[in-house]
């Protein structure tokens, strides 16, 4: 298997107050910030959780808009790999999003059905 846990993502309403909550009562560093309304704290070395704005999770991924749960982030070596492998041992597999040659994502869940999000970018 060639999935890499990242990081664990959770949805806010406003990613700048979210910022200022998990550095300044929190104790945790601002890795970077995009202007996709993303960002990445940095809880310890290598250990981050990324913040993403509920309005653009529910643009880029309308069909799951209204599964906002946190969910752990896995980066894949090859997507279209890993999407076959798992739907293959009968998990549930979402479409993958964005284009050859971009970055891309997929959803999987659990047994009990909790969401994973795993995706891989260009080489």
């Amino acid at each position: 298997m060639k999935l890499k846990r990242e990081d664990a993502v959770y949805y806010v309403q406003n990613l700048d107050a979210a910022i200022a909550f998990y550095e300044q009562k929190l104790g945790f560093k601002l890795k970077f910030k995009e202007d996709w309304r993303f960002a990445l704290i940095e809880v310890s070395e290598d250990d981050y959780i990324g913040l993403m704005t509920v309005a653009n999770y529910q643009k880029e991924f309308p069909e799951h808009a209204d599964d906002l749960r946190p969910r752990t982030v896995f980066r894949a070596e090859d997507l279209d790999y890993e999407v076959e492998r798992l739907k293959s041992n009968g998990v549930r597999v979402s479409n993958v999003f964005g284009e050859s040659g971009g970055p891309r994502s997929a959803l999987f869940w659990d047994l009990d059905n909790n969401p994973y999000f795993m995706y891989s970018l260009p080489d």
